[in-house]
């Protein structure tokens, strides 16, 4: 058996008692109290709140990162919204200037202008 294979078995082996071990625990509270394995989440489901007032400075660092991308995002689609509105005005302003001028005899007929 090669070191390979060794390590494939330890580990599948580790990965079948964690699966029997969470079975034996999830049936073994259903069939205690029925009615608590239902209405009742699991332990490892509750998640803690985030900490908002922490002195961790990578906590700190990390919320300033967010509220920065999300004012950088909000700016980013505000200035995208008035590039297309002006863009829109300038496309409909050239429409309307060549539609205004008539078409000069010959002006298409020349090649090179």
């Amino acid at each position: 058996m090669t070191l390979r294979e060794m390590i494939g078995a330890s580990a599948l082996a580790l990965l079948a008692s964690t699966a029997y071990a969470q079975n034996q625990d999830s049936s073994s509270s259903t069939m205690a109290n029925p009615d608590q394995a239902q209405t009742a989440p699991p332990a490892s489901a509750t998640m803690p709140a985030p900490a908002t007032n922490s002195n961790d400075p990578y906590v700190k660092k990390r919320m300033e990162d967010k509220a920065a991308k999300k004012e950088y995002k909000a700016e980013k689609k505000a200035a995208k919204s008035d590039y297309k509105q002006e863009k829109k005005q300038a496309k409909t302003k050239l429409k309307e200037d060549l539609s205004a001028q008539p078409a000069q005899p010959g002006e298409m007929d020349q090649p090179g202008k």
